[in-house]
């Protein structure tokens, strides 16, 4: 196993580096292998959740979340430092079932007691991503659409198609537990079967899961990096100098909350969040605002008019004394 001298609880101090690629590599070749092979790289801008604006709002899936121990990964925030992340990325392997790097000639380490402090992950629990026995991804995905009639139609799994509880743990997935940089709409097979195991309560081993995908992004060289702010925290608490480093703050637009909803096609109605598409607006929401409806009067421009106009004001009044 790779030591680590910044362990919890044994920090160690690192020798001070530039800002910039001169900085983060001591070795010239590295340093040209990252620059061509990761500098042009984004990282995923980074998304968390309240638990309690859900809750609040009459939502069911975020008690799932909490349930399976998911709460602080899913509500983490902080500072990201890219270019940091970018070397974190492009050193990461894995060593005696712990993720290894280096960073600025720091050896970075994760263990089950980073994920556990960082993370709030506990070991153990099934790898549902690889599958789950005796059951295939079409059939659990069509177990969850709002719609009966569209089973056999769907050509992708797409969110759009499932019941809305459903759908917003499957958004908790592709924006937060297994962030992408585009195709958030869209399940794959693994979102399929981590999305059964939370709906089902299923003990999931998350370490294992993220490991995977973080590992995936360094080995196939993805253009879109995640996880940055979590990669981040895990860097400043072993003693990375990040001293005129790029950072990226968390702020408002971060957080999945109500312009979330909206964003992913729920319109709030008297009863709660439901589908835009069977919303029917309040007679105050349909009645225009502020317009002057003297300008729209009907005005008598002749005799004619003048006659007909009277005629179907007496014939008004008529009708009115009729009721």
């Amino acid at each position: 196993m790779v030591a680590s001298s910044s362990r919890l609880g044994k920090r160690s101090s690192s020798s001070r580096r530039e800002a910039n690629p001169f900085g983060w590599f001591s070795d010239d070749d590295q340093r040209t292998d990252f620059i061509c092979q990761w500098g042009y790289k984004e990282v995923i801008r980074h998304k968390c959740m309240s638990i309690l604006f859900f809750r609040n709002e009459g939502f069911v899936f975020q008690e799932l979340l909490e349930k399976v121990g998911l709460t602080k990964f899913v509500e983490l925030q902080g500072d990201c430092y890219p270019n940091l992340v970018k070397v974190f990325y492009s050193n990461l392997k894995k060593e005696d079932n712990c993720l290894t790097s280096k960073v600025k000639g720091v050896n970075i380490i994760i263990d089950p007691l980073i994920w556990k402090y960082v993370a709030g992950f506990q070991e153990g629990g099934m790898k549902a991503h690889q599958g789950i026995p005796g059951f295939y991804k079409t059939e659990i995905y069509n177990n969850f659409l709002k719609n009966p009639d569209m089973v056999g139609k769907c050509e992708s799994f797409s969110i759009e198609n499932l019941t809305k509880e459903e759908s917003l743990c499957a958004y908790v997935i592709t924006w937060i537990l297994l962030p992408r940089g585009e195709d958030q709409y869209l399940l794959n097979g693994e979102d399929v079967y981590l999305l059964y195991a939370l709906q089902t309560g299923t003990p999931i081993d998350w370490s294992f899961v993220i490991d995977d995908y973080m590992l995936k992004f360094a080995k196939q060289k993805e253009y879109h990096l995640p996880y940055g702010v979590f990669i981040s925290k895990i860097l400043r608490m072993q003693n990375v100098d990040i001293t005129h480093e790029r950072t990226i703050c968390c702020n408002k637009h971060n957080v999945l909350e109500e312009l979330f909803l909206y964003l992913v096609g729920f319109r709030k109605g008297k009863e709660g969040w439901i589908f835009k598409d069977e919303y029917i607006p309040g007679t105050d929401e349909m009645n225009p605002v502020n317009i002057d409806s003297a300008r729209y009067e009907f005005r008598p421009q002749t005799r004619f008019e003048e006659f007909v106009d009277e005629r179907f004001k007496r014939l008004d009044k008529k009708m009115m004394m009729l009721h």
